[in-house]
């Protein structure tokens, strides 16, 4: 396992975590958590960008890692950068808004987040639960059946967050 991997794995499984407790414990909970929540988002922010790049560079130099995982991780990656910087960017604009415009950026926000999280921190594990679960060898196409499950949970996290009800 290369630094570049190790160094990724680090910063990905953290950017992880912060998303599960930022999303259990959010700002309404209380003045605390928002404060813990604020700090928490931006240790996520430059964990983020830093694991995406490093992820990048085990993806393309690290030994027997097959092209077409390598192009899928990358793929993921271009999200990971993409939602973590909307995400940073609409809570930013949130903070010098007012009323429904507050509200409507919050709420952008939540949803970079929910893509990021769901697309991009389990991104790779999605690729590889095929194989893990003997239906694919490692580096066999059959591996972007792993596509389907961030499409599926994004789209019903987005629902349950606007509907205010898992169903």
């Amino acid at each position: 396992m290369s630094l570049a991997f190790r160094v990724h794995l680090l910063c990905a499984c953290t950017t992880t975590l912060i998303c599960v407790w930022n999303t259990l414990l959010t700002p309404s909970e209380g003045r605390r958590f928002a404060k813990i929540h604020k700090i928490l988002g931006r240790v996520a922010l430059v964990l983020s960008l830093v694991g995406t790049v490093l992820g990048y560079v085990a993806a393309w130099t690290d030994e027997g890692i097959p092209r077409g995982t390598a192009i899928g991780l990358s793929v993921v990656g271009v999200f990971q950068f993409k939602h973590t910087i909307r995400g940073y960017r609409y809570i930013k604009l949130a903070q010098s808004a007012v009323g429904d415009e507050k509200k409507r950026y919050i709420d952008e926000h939540r949803k970079a987040m929910t893509r990021l999280y769901y697309g991009c921190c389990l991104g790779p594990a999605w690729f590889r639960i095929p194989s893990w679960l003997g239906l694919a060898s490692p580096g066999s196409n059959a591996q972007f059946v792993g596509i389907i499950p961030p499409i599926v949970c994004i789209n019903m996290a987005i629902r349950t967050y606007e509907n205010k009800s898992f169903f």
